[in-house]
């Protein structure tokens, strides 16, 4: 897919997209809870960034030459549809009864915005710095102002499109529903891809590295936008982000996430089998035989047997997996679907799986497919892992993050070396529970196995270890991606389901577990937390049988951390 410039700069920046739809003010008023002192200071300081859109675009248009009449008409038209705007905004004041004289000064990020937009129309900011601008830098300077405004424009517009369906299920005040159909309206979405075609068209005419700062002056404003939603709230939320419901001084969350198909993309015994692939057809390439008086050590299968005999074996533990996984499955559909959410039938099933996935790993030790593994090679395999968008920095930001002591645990099934060469720089902070290996002997030490029951116990151990040495944790996070992460999702305070795997949502389904996107999971526990009075006994526990899903790290690390900056002022 091919996208234009405006597309690109928006994929760029959707990581700030997310923070702001994140924001506490925003998830009250998806849930219909937001004070009006903090509703009315967000439209005043609303107001004050539309006022300064018609002023950049006086200086653009003051600057350009008479033969630039299509840039000039084009930017005229722009200008109207914001005159038009502030019309509406004033309208909506006088309707809603708010009062358009209290607020007039600029809170500091506003302020902020402001100044970097103007600065911008002038030439006289940083990354768009000009003396004296020539014709062509003056339509350069005229992108870049265009560059400033989309993205607000772009997240206005997003952003009510996706709280709108959610606030149908409350009582919320008019006002609300006046301000989100206006944003999300499809004369409004007209008008931002309008003013995104705007930005492409001027876009054209420059070269990639200006191109390149045009991008960047999208990306400052889209951060502007994100301090923006965050600069204040007078009612705080007592639920997002998490990382802001912690003392410092003690452990207050726990964090669990599965390795495999939760933070990376893919299997890492899918890594395995290609180290073992490459290793066996390395020691087979010349076909000479081992030097005079060196034999291969008995427990290096690699040594002994060919690159074709050992893929057999691989494809012959695919097959028998598949057929057992198939047969569970069949057992499984002769349950009649609860009434409800049934845990105890639930768990009843997953016994049975856990039976099959601990033979699964016993057969792969047995047929040697992973032993004669070097330990250079069990890192090269974690060194080639692919992680989902997102993963390696939400961890970075944990650590780095001084209002959240957070215990992290991550698990597979696999080898602890595999994912300390796949983390590096943050393993030694990570509690990683896996298998070891023994390079010498090829022998294979268990510790975790991949069934659901085994994954439980781990989970349940170190929730009741720290409950030992600290006391109750403030809640337990765990970020699964399969059927055999049920157990520990449904008994963590937010259980996240991680991707698209369809069997953990029928299985999950059929005993009545509800799937709710993670957005609006946090939008309902908002509503549930302003109907009990602000009670200091709402946490953040879901409905027994709710589990959140997401399709990446972004949403995750919008909960749990927000948006990483501090707001000029409280």
């Amino acid at each position: 897919m091919v996208y234009t410039f405006s597309q690109s700069c928006w994929a760029w920046c959707y990581e700030e997209a997310v923070c702001c739809l994140y924001s506490p003010l925003n998830v009250c008023l998806a849930s219909g809870d937001l004070h009006k002192r903090d509703f009315h200071h967000y439209i005043n300081q609303w107001g004050h960034f539309l006022i300064a859109f018609p002023q950049a675009f006086d200086i653009v248009l003051e600057s350009l030459e008479d033969q630039q009449e299509d840039v000039q008409a084009a930017i005229l038209e722009r200008r109207n549809f914001i005159t038009q705007e502030l019309q509406w905004h004033a309208s909506f004041i006088q309707e809603c009864d708010l009062d358009p004289t209290a607020e007039t000064t600029q809170h500091s990020v506003t302020a902020k915005y402001v100044n970097f937009l103007l600065a911008t129309a002038s030439g006289n900011q940083d990354m768009v710095h000009l003396e004296i601008p020539t014709p062509a830098e003056k339509l350069k300077i005229a992108a870049h102002v265009l560059s400033a405004i989309t993205p607000c424009v772009r997240v206005s517009a997003t952003l009510a499109k996706l709280i709108k369906p959610l606030t149908r299920r409350n009582k919320r005040p008019r006002r609300f529903n006046m301000w989100i159909d206006r944003y999300s309206s499809a004369e409004f979405e007209a008008l931002t891809v309008q003013t995104e075609g705007l930005l492409d068209w001027l876009s054209n005419s420059l070269t990639d590295e200006e191109r390149k700062v045009l991008g960047e002056v999208y990306h400052q404003a889209m951060k502007l936008e994100v301090e923006f939603f965050y600069s204040r709230l007078s009612v705080p939320t007592k639920l997002i982000p998490v990382s802001l419901l912690h003392n410092r001084e003690e452990d207050r969350l726990l964090l669990f996430s599965v390795f495999d198909f939760a933070c990376t993309a893919v299997d890492s015994l899918q890594g395995l089998e290609q180290m073992t692939l490459s290793s066996a057809k390395e020691k087979s390439i010349v076909g000479l035989p081992p030097r005079p008086g060196r034999r291969p050590r008995p427990g290096n299968t690699h040594l002994q047997m060919s690159r074709a005999d050992l893929q057999k074996a691989w494809d012959a533990i695919v097959v028998f997996d598949k057929r057992e996984m198939d047969k569970w499955l069949l057992k499984f559909l002769a349950i009649p679907i609860a009434v409800g959410f049934d845990y105890d039938g639930l768990c009843k099933v997953l016994e049975q799986l856990s039976v099959i996935r601990d033979n699964g790993i016993s057969r792969i030790i047995e047929t040697g497919v992973l032993k004669g593994l070097s330990l250079s090679r069990m890192q090269l395999a974690g060194t080639r892992m692919n992680f989902y968008y997102g993963c390696v920095n939400f961890f970075e930001k944990v650590f780095r993050n001084e209002a959240l002591n957070a215990s992290v645990h991550v698990i597979s099934c696999w080898c602890e070396d595999l994912m300390r060469s796949a983390l590096p720089g943050e393993s030694d902070k990570l509690n990683l529970n896996g298998n070891e290996f023994d390079y010498e002997t090829g022998a294979v030490t268990r510790r975790m196995a991949l069934s659901p029951s085994a994954k439980f116990s781990y989970f349940n151990d170190a929730i009741q270890k720290y409950e030992r040495e600290h006391g109750k944790p403030h809640a337990t996070v765990y970020i699964g991606y399969s059927v055999e992460d049920l157990l520990c999702l449904l008994n963590a305070d937010i259980g996240i389901v991680l991707g698209s795997d369809q069997c953990i949502r029928d299985v999950g389904g059929w005993f009545g577990v509800r799937f709710v996107p993670l957005f609006e999971g946090t939008v309902a526990k908002q509503r549930e937390f302003f109907e009990s009075g602000y009670s200091s006994d709402c946490e953040w526990k879901g409905p027994p049988g709710t589990l959140y899903t997401v399709s990446n790290w972004l949403d995750i690390h919008a909960l749990i951390l927000g948006c990483d900056l501090v707001p000029d002022e409280p």
